[in-house]
């Protein structure tokens, strides 16, 4: 048997059909915590409801403390040794689980695994032809990249990896608003191979809840440390805090990586705004990461709608 791991705050959109599509998986043998994370909406008792009916989830109620530390909560009371994780506005494709029980059972010794899936609007439609990014999928490319001192990860709620790795490496960093699994799956990676399956059985829903713009700075700043750590560990040198590391840049490097940041922003709210359909805002943001970076626009762009 395995545990599924949901956390959800104000998740009452989206978390009854993040539900089901866990509940229709092709394999059964589960328990599934929903950890509500403070939730002030609907949310619990949309999660109460399905529990009625189905005694394989648990619900784990908590104050609102954040996704890292609901997901840390929630692998906590884990009964199992592998543990697949699930975000409440997300789809999982009925094969999802079979498929990465399958790996476990092919490749011992990977400690984790991910999928690859497509990015999908607020109607569950496929705003994008080319499946999203998510890590080697071999054993040789894994390696590869550890030789080149590359960061390996996968997308959070396509993950499936091993509980006793999870601890050994202390968890999700609950300091980390964002990046979180990246952070994670680069430090179990020290304990074997990280790798994603070349099917597409996960829908990564792309919407303004994480359109931000400081949080997407963030996001860039704790992606760029963290690889900027691995790298170090790589040529064998002591890896800098994450303190050390923000205050090693100078206002210049600062400057250049905000106009950067701030080109893949506008490039990323293109792609979200015309996947809902809101084409003036889509516009804007077309203008502005045609302005902040234009070739990269145009290949980004292409990738995504004519792969």
């Amino acid at each position: 048997m395995i545990t599924v791991v949901m956390p959800a705050y104000n998740a009452e959109k989206y978390i009854a059909e993040a539900i089901e599509s866990i509940l229709n998986q092709t394999f059964q043998d589960f328990e599934f915590i929903i950890v509500n994370d403070g939730s002030t909406d609907n949310t619990l008792k949309i999660i109460q409801q399905y529990a009625a009916q189905d005694r394989r989830i648990r619900i784990v109620q908590i104050d609102h403390v954040g996704t890292s530390a609901a997901r840390n909560a929630g692998i906590e009371v884990a009964k199992y040794d592998w543990i697949a994780m699930m975000d409440a506005d997300d789809i999982s494709l009925p094969q999802r689980l079979e498929k990465q029980v399958q790996a476990t059972q092919k490749y011992p010794d990977v400690v984790v695994w991910g999928v690859k899936g497509y990015n999908i609007n607020c109607a569950d439609d496929i705003i994008s032809k080319k499946t999203f990014d998510n890590g080697p999928n071999t054993e040789e490319e894994f390696y590869t990249m550890q030789r080149q001192g590359k960061c390996v990860s996968v997308l959070n709620g396509t993950a499936f990896f091993k509980k006793e790795i999870f601890f050994k490496e202390g968890g999700y960093n609950s300091t980390f608003k964002v990046a979180e699994d990246t952070d994670l799956f680069d430090r179990m990676s020290d304990h074997g191979p990280v790798l994603t399956l070349p099917e597409a059985l996960y829908l990564y829903r792309f919407h303004g809840g994480n359109s931000c713009l400081h949080n997407f700075v963030l996001l860039k700043t704790l992606l760029e440390y963290i690889k900027q750590r691995r790298q170090a560990r790589h040529c064998g040198d002591p890896p800098l805090s994450l303190e050390a590391f923000l205050q090693q840049q100078n206002k210049w490097d600062r400057l250049k990586f905000y106009y950067v940041t701030l080109g893949h922003f506008y490039r990323h709210n293109t792609l979200m705004y015309y996947g809902e359909k809101r084409y003036w805002r889509m516009i804007f943001s077309l203008l502005f990461a045609t302005v902040l970076q234009p070739q990269a626009l145009i290949l980004g762009l292409r990738k995504h709608l004519f792969p």
